[in-house]
Parts: structure tokens; C-alpha cells; sequence
């Protein structure tokens, strides 16, 4: 398994993919930092943004560019005749993807705690830490089905179905909040 890793990462080394796993993170800051620099909630705001949007795309195009490189270059010619069986190469292929999302992840984290470095936001390390891990352990099921969903379809399919969950998502926890916000109202009516 070691070396079918090896093999993985090398065949990122010379394409975009290494630097979108250090960019991705660092564009989403930067974009949330622009548009939540005057709230005091400025941090929470950014790791929702972080859960329901950003992580999401970022795994559908890191996974996605990486298994366009691989079928541009070989048409997964080197998996069919190799004697290794396809689920070894499959497992590899989601453990590496799951390594890059998890690196995600840390840079963003380190990113957020800047920010708050930065803005003197009073939330706390432990707790931030705590919902990046959550957040990842709930979004780490996306590398498997965005890794399937490229090998049947394409990169563009994938990024747009990435795109519609992301809506999904926010359109959902907007609902949440209203329906949670609606209950205390008629909780507090009787």
C-alpha cells in the first residue's frame, strides 16, 4: 500500500493539484476575511462558510483535477495492466485524496487562528480545533464519491454537483435556523 501512496503522490508532483491543497484554503480567508472583517463573529462565520461551501468545492476540484491529469495522461492504462488488482489502486487513490483534504484542513485551521490572532477574536483554540475535526470527519466521505463520480463522469460534472450540495447546504441550514428561531417564537408564545 506504501508504494501504490508513492505512486500517488508522484504522479501530483509536477501539476497544479500540490498548490491548490496550500492555495484553496488560503483564497477562502482571504475572501471570508474581506467580506467578515467588521463582525465580531467574523471566525464562527468563517468555519460555517468553511463546512458548507468551501471544503466541499475544494475537495470536488482537487480530487477532480487530479483524476483528469490521470486520464488525459493514461486513460488508466497503467491500473489495467498492472498486477496489482483496480482496488488496491482505488484505495490508494482515496487515501491519498483523503491526506490532501486533511492538509486542507490543517492550513486552513492554522489560517482561522491568524485571523483571530489578527482580529482579537475571543474564541478559543481548543474549541475551533474541535470543529475542524468535526467537520472533517463528517465531509471526509466526499473524497470516495467525488473520486467515483470523476471516474464516471468528468471533472465539470463533479465541480457542479459540488456546487448544487454547497447551495443545498446553505439554503438547508438557513431553513434550520429560521424553523429553530420560528419554534422558540412559538414556544415563548405560550
Amino acid at each position: 500500500m506504501t508504494n501504490i501512496l508513492k505512486v500517488e503522490f508522484l504522479k501530483t508532483k509536477h501539476t497544479v493539484v500540490r498548490s491548490l491543497v496550500w492555495l484553496l484554503p488560503l483564497i477562502a480567508i482571504l475572501m471570508m476575511t474581506a467580506v467578515f472583517w467588521d463582525n465580531q463573529y467574523s471566525v464562527q462565520l468563517m468555519m460555517g462558510q468553511w463546512s458548507y461551501f468551501w471544503l466541499n468545492m475544494s475537495i470536488a476540484l482537487v480530487i477532480g483535477i487530479s483524476t483528469y491529469y490521470q486520464k488525459q495522461a493514461t486513460k488508466f492504462k497503467e491500473i489495467l495492466t498492472s498486477p496489482q488488482d483496480l482496488f488496491t489502486y482505488e484505495i490508494g487513490r482515496i487515501i491519498h485524496g483523503m491526506l490532501q483534504t486533511i492538509l486542507m484542513s490543517v492550513v486552513f485551521l492554522v489560517l482561522v487562528i491568524c485571523v483571530r490572532v489578527i482580529f482579537s477574536s475571543s474564541e478559543e483554540i481548543g474549541l475551533m480545533v474541535g470543529s475542524i475535526v468535526g467537520i472533517l470527519l463528517t465531509s471526509i466521505w466526499l473524497v470516495p464519491f467525488y473520486s467515483w463520480l470523476c471516474r464516471i463522469t468528468n471533472l465539470y460534472f463533479a465541480l457542479g454537483i459540488g456546487f448544487l450540495s454547497s447551495i443545498l447546504a446553505m439554503f438547508l441550514s438557513r431553513t434550520g435556523q429560521l424553523l429553530v428561531c420560528g419554534g422558540r417564537l412559538i414556544g415563548e408564545c405560550f
